[in-house]
């Protein structure tokens, strides 16, 4: 699985398509009746689901987003807390348990400290992840946030030099 994400790392030109390699081996390891995988959004306010499969949630499709608190998107908060959590994710706010989903197992992207996004899956069986299911979420997502923090980089680093070639021209 590792091996496949790592070959999605490697060939991946866009944000987008490093999380829909990641989707793809995450839904063959866990096999979840939902993924989410959100990103934090530039004012650092909101997380916007970038990928989402599986049993749908009313207005929680691809593209929508779920308001942050600030003091959630503090790093020392991202870090103490306890595996398996993180950020508010639509689990709680829109009610999954009302979609027959009853387990929850979500995971931050963390690069350098940083939060990027979350990783959420949900099942209907309510006894559906355990300790070993969030240890290989946990690598996967370490392995995914350099990758996604390095094509963000990327974009910033474009628009600059598109900015800088644009004031030359003047």
């Amino acid at each position: 699985a590792l091996g496949a994400i790592s070959a999605a790392l490697a060939g991946a030109t866009d944000t987008g398509a490093l999380l829909q390699a990641a989707a793809d081996t995450i839904q063959e390891l866990a096999r979840p009746d939902r993924l989410c995988v959100t990103l934090v959004e530039p004012n650092r306010a909101s997380l916007r689901r970038v990928v989402v499969r599986g049993t749908a949630i009313p207005d929680a499709g691809e593209g929508s987003r779920i308001a942050l608190p600030a003091r959630a998107m503090r790093p020392e908060i991202v870090r103490a807390s306890p595996p398996g959590t993180g950020p508010p994710d639509d689990v709680t706010e829109l009610g999954a348990g009302g979609a027959g989903l009853r387990a929850h197992m979500q995971v931050p992207l963390l690069a350098r400290g940083h939060l990027l996004g979350t990783i959420t899956l949900h099942a209907s069986d309510a006894d559906a992840y355990s300790q070993p299911d969030l240890d290989r979420m946990q690598r996967i997502a370490a392995q995914i946030a350099p990758g996604i923090a390095h094509l963000q980089l990327d974009r910033v680093v474009e628009a600059h030099t598109g900015e800088r070639d644009c004031l030359r021209a003047l």
